[in-house]
């Protein structure tokens, strides 16, 4: 999974990055709103709303649990701590603060996660 997701941001950067700027793209759904009207396009943003909402939950869990065991406190307490740090950054700091945040949140897990393999 984390190869192809690799490849997709690859080939996405070298072929499509550059004409969405040049349109002025704001979302990658502009395309499809512009090509197929609002009703498809709001089908079509069904299955990236889903993964969104199940990245999110499992990124939440991973440091739940990392939390959990570093600081000693209860799980769901953990899991609410993280979320409260996740929107604070982004209500603070916009669309930077969450690309930290993720990084952050992914450099975690991956130590987290070698530990255990």
């Amino acid at each position: 999974m984390p190869l192809a997701a690799t490849l997709a941001f690859i080939v996405g950067g070298l072929f499509f990055a550059e004409p969405m700027r040049d349109k002025k793209y704001v979302t990658m759904m502009d395309p499809f709103q512009e090509k197929y009207g609002n009703g498809l396009t709001g089908l079509l943003s069904v299955v990236p709303l889903m993964s969104e909402i199940i990245w999110v939950t499992s990124t939440l869990i991973s440091l739940g649990v990392t939390m959990s065991v570093i600081l000693d406190l209860s799980y769901a307490v953990c899991i609410w701590i993280s979320a409260a740090v996740a929107v604070t950054y982004t209500l603070l700091g916009g669309l930077y603060s969450v690309a930290y945040t993720d990084v952050i949140q992914l450099s975690l897990i991956f130590v987290t996660s070698v530990k255990y393999i």
